[in-house]
Formats: structure tokens, sequence, C-alpha cells
């Protein structure tokens, strides 16, 4: 998987959303079909693939840039960060609207 296709969530943004609707971490691995390391990968701030993402935030259902931890480049474009990754991850300028 390239770097451009990883995100990563705000550390807190994916147990909030998923303590509001009343779901274990199983059910939300469950219902976004995504193994127990990728749920657990997006709750402790690690990159992941943009359509696990999007499948998290569709069975929460908060927008993915509600849900998404950002920092700006030096062209002022939004970018989604990734910690241990020199510089940036690829660019999320609409997550909700970008490919899979």
């Amino acid at each position: 998987m390239r770097r451009r296709d990883m995100v990563i969530f705000d550390s807190e943004a994916p147990a909030a959303a998923r303590v509001t609707r009343a779901m274990t971490r199983a059910e939300l691995q469950t219902l976004a079909g995504l193994s127990k390391r990728t749920v657990w990968k997006a709750h402790n701030g690690r990159p992941i693939s943009l359509h696990a993402a999007k499948a998290i935030a569709k069975a929460v259902r908060r927008p993915l840039r509600k849900l998404l931890a950002d920092s700006e480049g030096a062209d002022g474009q939004r970018r989604a960060a990734a910690p241990g990754i020199k510089g940036f991850v690829g660019k999320v300028a609409d997550p909700d609207q970008a490919a899979a």
C-alpha cells in the first residue's frame, strides 16, 4: 500500500464516535468488516488505509473528515498526518469524496 493511500484518525475520535453509538470495538469490527488489528490501529493513532477509514466512518455514521487527524503542509493543503513517517501522508482535500 502506498503512503498516500494511508490516513490516521484523531486519537480520540474513533472511540468517541463508537461510544456515542453504544458500540464495542468488536461490534465495530463486524459492522465495518475489518480486522481486530485495523480497528486497534485506528484507535491508537496508527496509519490505516483510506478504504478502512471510510468503512469505520460509515459504521459509526460520522463524516470521515471529522475523524481524521490533520495538519497543514507548506503549500497550505490539508493532509492526513501519520506518526513515524517523515513529512505527510496523502493529500486529503475532501476525504468523504476521495476514491476508494
